[in-house]
């Protein structure tokens, strides 16, 4: 599911304005957007809309706009990170950088795919409210299950037995220590 559309070294590109809404995404984020059930996500559905409606959790906008802003600084940034589907384990690579136009490029490319055991985690209806959330790393997609632990999710989900569970805790995003280290390094250069 997601690989057809860039697969062979096809690009997924998309572009924000300076006031940070989106103006461009080409052919290829379109197709990946309808083959992993996102048809809301086509260009002509979210074009004019500003980047920040789509990140969630204060650590992933914290560390966007901190990328941004070195690039709009002149720089150019590259990282790999994670974006799996219910069964296909994703490394995708992103390269952020100022086109001519004073746009901020977003490039996203496919590295390596494998399919992965199909982990459905649904939590809207049947989540528990008084437990705090699981939180999943934006960058590689790991969860914490302790206070400084992060494990892949098929792990994790053993672990700490999320599907033994009646209800499901709610989910959020952040970024885990690593990958955090990993972006303020690409920010010092």
């Amino acid at each position: 599911m997601g690989e057809k559309a860039i697969k062979h070294g096809n690009s997924c590109i998309y572009e924000i304005d300076t006031e940070d809404r989106i103006v461009f995404c080409n052919g290829v984020w379109d197709a990946f957007a309808v083959e992993n059930g996102g048809e809301q996500l086509r260009f002509e559905n979210i074009k004019g809309r500003v980047l920040w409606d789509f990140l969630e959790g204060a650590s992933t906008i914290d560390v966007y706009t901190r990328l941004i802003s070195h690039v709009r600084e002149g720089n150019s940034v590259k990282f790999m990170f994670r974006s799996d589907s219910p069964s296909i384990f994703r490394l995708m690579e992103m390269k952020i950088a100022l086109t001519s136009k004073n746009r901020v490029r977003f490039s996203t490319r496919i590295k390596s795919t494998g399919d992965r055991e199909s982990l459905s985690i649904q939590t809207e209806e049947t989540s528990v409210p008084d437990e705090p959330p699981l939180l999943v790393c934006s960058w590689c997609g790991r969860l914490k299950i302790h206070r400084q632990s992060w494990q892949q999710i098929d792990i994790a989900v053993s672990k700490i037995g999320l599907f033994e569970k009646e209800k499901m805790p709610s989910i959020s995003h952040g970024i885990c220590e690593r990958c955090l280290k990993e972006i303020n390094s690409l920010l010092r250069t």
